[in-house]
């Protein structure tokens, strides 16, 4: 009778989005913030920020230490040689070029995930509405490949991205494997 009940209400609390410590299931891990900052010289931390994107994600399913995060917004800005922004851009839940349009991470421990665990993001592309209602909208192209070994920064990512304003024929900002800055400030970090 035990057994019957207790797998009762392990259904039950599934069923009510709830979850035993000890089951095959796994709480969800809290939202994350992951920003990545591209530097005028991108292999030296201290020149200027020229360019961020703050991807803001929410985890929609985990499978023990694999978590499923849906990317809820991006938020693009250009700052000028002074690091103050010159334009923003965002882009609710941006298309991500997965099968499922999520961004699975294996993590280290699912429930605690660390900021280097985010240092690749998927492919995803599109069109950022502009903040400012008198500039244009940004389309970006923007994808994290293998870091390699080693970087200028404490977490380097190494990005293939694209940004151009819409009706511009020259990029804000472009490049191939380019190292940048990622933590988990929306603020850019301020040169040494």
């Amino acid at each position: 009778m035990r057994d019957r009940t207790s797998s009762r209400l392990t259904t039950l609390l599934v069923l009510c989005g709830l979850v035993l410590p000890g089951t095959a299931w796994a709480q969800l891990p809290a939202d994350q913030t992951v920003s990545y900052w591209i530097h005028d010289d991108p292999n030296d931390p201290n020149s200027a920020v020229v360019f961020g994107v703050t991807l803001t994600l929410r985890a929609d399913s985990r499978d023990d230490d694999s978590v499923a995060w849906e990317i809820t917004e991006a938020t693009f800005v250009e700052f000028d040689s002074y690091g103050e922004p010159i334009q923003t851009w965002e882009e609710n839940f941006p298309h991500v070029y997965t099968a499922d349009g999520l961004w699975w991470i294996d993590h280290a421990d699912g429930g605690a995930p660390q900021l280097s665990e985010f240092e690749e993001p998927p492919f995803m592309e599109g069109t950022a509405d502009a903040v400012d209602p008198g500039s244009a909208d940004l389309d970006f192209a923007l994808e994290g490949v293998p870091p390699n070994s080693g970087g200028p920064y404490a977490i380097t990512a190494v990005l293939d991205h694209d940004f151009a304003v819409v009706g511009d024929p020259d990029p804000v900002q472009s490049g191939d494997d380019t190292p940048a800055q990622a933590d988990d400030n929306d603020d850019p970090p301020t040169p040494v």
